[in-house]
């Protein structure tokens, strides 16, 4: 090796150095691939690709009792599902009219093998079972299709066909919209046409049923009739018999006989015992999701658009729309907050720096290595096939402070070079080669550090999360690697000479102080080590019982709900009533809570509903406030009837003491 040839930790920022053309425009060109990144990089409000280690089984046994779907159902179904492999633990609840199952699997489980093995057992076991029970249903949970808005309808009592309007002219046109993938509508019961016979009517005309059943279900059908030839042209053919209201009046039962003339005709809808209401009305429930790799924000910005145009269509007569939850607003607040905490981060960086550095131009040109390593950690989030979200931007703002420490090291060393006579070319070349070792070796200890959490087996759902937010911080911190020491001795090439100032007085006392304690330790190491292991004793001993751990997270909307539930023998007069008392209660405090919107929700085959409150996010009470103000004003006057004020999905802050007990046998249950 000649004296001129640079060495083994020379040589890369001397190719930067002596090559600025070539190094730039590879630059520029990561940067343009970053930026194309960022504009078509989804935008989640959770992470896409995990997937959870349980399974949901419901297997439906009509009219049947508790006891009698344990026996006939849940026991035969647990034999065969114990087979299943990676199977970590089965939990059964026999109701009237069907069975549940909850399948947690281990961590390191295929879910894709553990579906298909449980499919597999179902069949199996299906020959068990009573015939009544004709199919069962498996859910897989995928974050994908959660529904990314939430929509309230609520109709106009002199809407005629509540379920035309909404499947018919809602639905079509919510579908149509760029990024939307399917569109769900609840609460809205279908129109029928009603045969109500009258049964001494049928008695005196000596009519049978079955042959009239029989002939209206042969009379009304569409079906194939075959295909026509003409001239080289294909025509099918299709029978069309369908009946309606006033056509089954006419239908002929015998001779001169009728239907009209034994039998009430009606129109209608289903009956149901079914209540979803808006502020007091009844409303539609509508589920929107969006396709895969759509953007969350921008999909739910049309959807609103959308429905705030549907409002004034004369065809929705009348319907108005209420979003109780969109994941556009989640995701804008979140990536709001994040920014401003990341740009305040990076503001304070930016101070730290020129207080010790004093030096403008060594500020910003550590400050920019911020911004073009996260461009090209985007870049690498984008090819990698992952997205922005919640969890991604956690990393991001985690990586903000970490970037700049290559740089700091890197631009220090080059100008102590310089101000110590070195031409600059000297400086970027043996200063960064000074320190380039050093850098390397504690970013990849930095970045190792993440890959067992990464890539633990013990709990996949941790591990995913650690991932989607550990992804970002070894993207980023490769990032600034590269930004160090191939932009940095590059940059230096182009500024003037830094002005380099001699210390502030206040932090050469600060440096004497740190070495008269270093010499200190140095001198008593055994003191040291006894009152290092006392910190680290009182620590665990006082800190850390102090910390308080929860396996729930704190709702993020300004809501909240109260969850009711009514006797078992309550009638559906009874069950409106108790939900109107609520409604009641709503509506006398809704101006001095704040209330936006609620939703009332009880399902005709249970006996616990929920009214969820949506609160203005100025209102004049915080939301805590309205929970204990709302416990406070409680109905007390409906007999048999339990409530409880809370924000999660579980209960909260009720006063209410639930007991479960757990076992096999279901007699010794009982008499527990």
């Amino acid at each position: 090796m000649t004296p001129d040839e640079p060495t083994l930790r020379e040589q890369l920022p001397a190719l930067a150095y002596d090559r600025p053309v070539t190094v730039l425009m590879g630059f520029l060109a990561l940067l343009v691939v970053g930026l194309i990144a960022y504009t078509r990089i989804p935008v989640q409000m959770m992470p896409s690709g995990m997937d959870p280690r349980f399974l949901f089984v419901w297997v439906g046994y009509p009219d049947s009792a508790p006891l009698e779907t344990d026996d006939r159902i849940v026991r035969p179904i647990e034999e065969q599902l114990a087979t299943v492999s990676g199977l970590m633990r089965v939990n059964s609840s026999a109701a009237a009219g069907a069975a549940t199952f909850r399948l947690n699997f281990w961590g390191s489980t295929d879910m894709d093998v553990a579906y298909n093995a449980v499919v597999d057992r179902l069949e199996r076991a299906m020959p068990e079972l009573p015939d009544d029970v004709d199919r069962y249903l498996v859910f897989r949970f995928d974050p994908a299709d959660s529904p990314i808005l939430w929509v309230g309808g609520v109709l106009q009592p002199d809407v005629e066909d509540p379920y035309h309007l909404m499947t018919r002219v809602v639905q079509p046109r919510l579908e149509r919209i760029t990024g939307v993938a399917s569109v769900d509508v609840y609460g809205v019961p279908k129109n029928i046409v009603a045969i109500e016979y009258e049964r001494d009517k049928l008695f005196a005309h000596l009519v049978d049923l079955g042959d009239v059943q029989g002939r209206l279900a042969t009379d009304n059908f569409q079906m194939g009739s075959g295909r026509v030839t003409e001239q080289g042209q294909v025509r099918p053919l299709r029978g069309l018999s369908e009946l309606g209201a006033d056509d089954l009046q006419t239908f002929p039962v015998r001779d001169s006989l009728v239907l009209g003339d034994i039998a009430r005709i009606r129109r209608g809808g289903v009956y149901s015992t079914d209540i979803w209401r808006v502020d007091g009305e009844d409303a539609a429930a509508i589920a929107i999701k969006k396709e895969s790799g759509a953007n969350t924000r921008e999909v739910a910005a049309r959807v609103v658009a959308e429905l705030k145009a549907l409002e004034s269509d004369r065809r929705v007569q009348g319907t108005k729309f209420h979003v109780f939850f969109n994941q556009g607003d989640l995701i804008d607040e979140s990536m709001a907050t994040l920014s401003n905490t990341a740009l305040s981060g990076g503001l304070f960086a930016l101070a730290i720096l020129w207080l010790f550095l004093r030096e403008w131009r060594m500020t910003l040109l550590i400050a920019t290595s911020i911004p073009l390593s996260l461009l090209l950690t985007v870049g690498g989030l984008y090819f990698a096939g992952m997205d922005l979200n919640i969890i991604s931007l956690m990393g991001l703002m985690l990586a903000v402070g970490m970037v700049v420490d290559n740089a700091i090291v890197v631009v220090e060393t080059i100008y102590r070079w310089r101000a110590e006579g070195a031409d600059r070319r000297k400086a970027a070349v043996q200063g960064t080669a000074e320190v380039n070792l050093a850098i390397l070796a504690s970013t990849a200890t930095t970045m190792v550090v993440f890959l067992p959490v990464m890539l633990m087996s013990e709990n996949a759902q941790l591990s995913f999360f650690m991932k989607v937010m550990g992804m970002p911080v070894v993207l980023a911190l490769a990032a600034s690697l590269v930004v160090a020491l191939v932009f940095a001795p590059l940059a230096t090439r182009y500024m003037g000479e830094a002005d380099i100032k001699p210390d502030p007085g206040w932090l050469v006392a600060l440096r004497t102080r740190y070495q008269a304690v270093l010499r200190w330790c140095l001198g008593h190491r055994a003191d040291t080590a006894i009152a290092l292991l006392a910190a680290v004793m009182l620590t665990f001993a006082v800190a850390v019982p102090g910390v308080r751990c929860t396996g729930n997270a704190e709702s993020n909307l300004n809501d909240f709900r109260i969850r009711f539930s009514v006797p078992p023998q309550a009638g559906p007069r009874d069950r409106d009533r108790v939900v109107a008392a609520f409604e009641a209660m709503l509506e006398a405090h809704r101006e001095e809570w704040g209330v936006r919107v609620y939703s009332a929700d009880l399902e005709g085959d249970r006996n616990r509903g929920e009214l969820r409150v949506f609160l203005e996010s100025d209102g004049p009470m915080e939301r805590e406030e309205v929970m204990e103000a709302a416990r406070k004003a409680l109905p007390d006057d409906l007999a048999g009837v339990t409530a409880s004020v809370g924000w999660d999905d579980g209960s909260s802050g009720g006063s209410t003491l639930q007991l479960q007990i757990h076992g096999e046998d279901m007699p010794t249950l009982l008499a527990l």
